[in-house]
């Protein structure tokens, strides 16, 4: 999990070190602004742009889940204990099963089954884990990304250890182009 936080944060780093680099040309007097604050201020753009797609992909999705929550599901199970009779029927008419057997018993039973496998307790464990996944994981690649925009070299020194000596100087050439 840490490399594939790693290497958000190293796309993150890459997006915003432009505005990093615009912040600090600015100068306040004689004073130009710190690394560590044009590295939060551009920290906060990233997250006010992630923030507002993610924004923008919510009404969507509560639009589906209330057009799932309108179902009418006693007219769909109506409509289930139709076609089971009917499937039920044409198999009896084939002779593909005997007289006393009964789909809709076969099914309910199936799906109670099904249900009963469900634990309910375990389910809600996931969640909460997956949720305190989710918030390490955010403050996981925040934290990188801040101090990798901080310090752009941060990365591309861990990258450098593992590219063969020999080309290490045609890196460091793309690197200051």
């Amino acid at each position: 999990d840490i490399f594939v936080y790693m290497f958000v944060a190293l796309i993150l780093s890459v997006i915003g070190s432009p505005l990093v680099k615009l912040l600090q040309k600015i100068h306040i007097g004689k004073h130009r602004l710190p690394d560590s604050v044009a590295a939060g201020i551009t920290l906060a753009a990233i997250v006010a742009v992630i923030g507002t797609l993610i924004n923008m992909v919510i009404p969507l999705i509560s639009y589906e889940i209330r057009q799932l929550q309108s179902i009418d599901l006693t007219a769909m199970l109506d409509n289930l204990e139709k076609a089971s009779r009917q499937v039920e029927q044409w198999l009896r008419h084939k002779h593909l099963v005997s007289r006393n057997f009964n789909l809709a018993k076969l099914l309910t039973n199936r799906a109670g089954e099904f249900v009963g496998s469900l634990h309910i307790s375990s389910i809600f464990g996931d969640v909460i884990g997956v949720v305190g996944s989710i918030f390490i994981c955010i403050f996981s690649v925040l934290f990188m990304t801040f101090f990798a925009l901080k310090d752009d070299s941060v990365f591309w020194t861990m990258i450098k250890k593992y590219i063969p000596t020999s080309l290490r100087d045609n890196f460091d050439n793309i690197l200051n182009e």
